[in-house]
Parts: structure tokens; C-alpha cells; sequence
């Protein structure tokens, strides 16, 4: 399936091969997946929906998340604002 030319997982789609090669377990998936770098292409055979299919698709950089940064750079709702003011007081106890 591809969305503007671009294929994707589904959920519910399950991985039984990567570049051919099949997997037992998802150990290997997980090996396998851990030595891609970005730029990487890939093909995944899936079974979506009862039947064999094969994804192509190009390893992409992941984002930064908020939840990857830790506590202390995190961003924060209340960030640059002063303690006191009028506004900021209804919101920090």
C-alpha cells in the first residue's frame, strides 16, 4: 500500500522477513533493524490482512521527542515566565 508513492506499515501488519532473509523470532527482526543506518533502504515481507505483501521502505532520522530529553530540558508550560506576576500566580502553587 502507498500513500503519495510511499509505502508504510500497518498496524496488524506482522514481519516475516527482512531483504529476503526470514525470521524465527524477534531477536532476529531486532538484530537486524539495530545495524540500519539512516538512508538505508529495506524490504520488509508482511502478512496484512491474510496475505503476503512486501514494504520497501527508506530508513528515515527519528525526531527528538520531548520524552527524550531529560527532566531538566524538558520544555515547560510555565518556561520564561516570571514567578509573581498576575497571570503566571494562578497557575504556579
Amino acid at each position: 500500500m502507498t500513500i503519495a508513492g510511499a509505502e508504510y506499515l500497518l498496524g496488524g501488519d506482522i514481519i516475516f522477513s527482512v531483504d529476503g532473509r526470514p525470521l524465527n523470532n524477534v531477536k532476529e527482526l531486532w538484530a537486524l533493524l539495530q545495524r540500519l543506518k539512516v538512508g538505508d533502504n529495506i524490504r520488509l515481507g508482511v502478512y496484512r490482512e491474510g496475505k503476503k505483501s512486501e514494504v520497501s521502505l527508506t530508513i528515515t532520522e527519528r525526531p527528538i521527542l520531548p520524552g527524550d530529553l531529560p527532566a531538566s530540558e524538558q520544555p515547560s508550560l510555565f518556561q520564561g515566565w516570571k514567578r509573581g506576576t498576575e497571570y503566571a500566580s494562578r497557575w504556579i502553587w
